[in-house]
């Protein structure tokens, strides 16, 4: 049984098409357990296998429409191995923090 990792990804955008896109490629692609959403700020939770999933978040990453105008952070934790690491992603894409 794989170890499952809890990821807390919030997203800061202006641009309603950058809150959507991640919405829309985070339900596509990840088992979600929280999402809100408001004008600005996209809060999902949601799990990946042992750790933070890069290169499903590199993914999203490229995808975004207005790359300008993005601030997220993603927290990641798994209890059973101790692992937690903290990402943050302008518009230069992610980064281990």
């Amino acid at each position: 049984m794989a170890n499952i990792c809890t990821n807390e990804l919030r997203v800061y955008s202006e641009d309603p098409n950058n809150l959507k896109y991640v919405n829309d490629f985070c339900n596509d692609h990840f088992s979600i357990s929280f999402i809100y959403e408001d004008d600005a700020e996209l809060h999902i939770d949601f799990e990946s296998k042992w750790d933070f999933p890069e290169s499903n978040m590199e993914k999203m990453f490229k995808g975004i429409p207005n790359k300008e105008d993005i601030n997220m952070v993603c927290l990641s934790t798994e209890w059973g191995n101790y692992y937690s690491a903290f990402h943050v992603c302008d518009s230069k894409g992610w980064r281990l923090e």
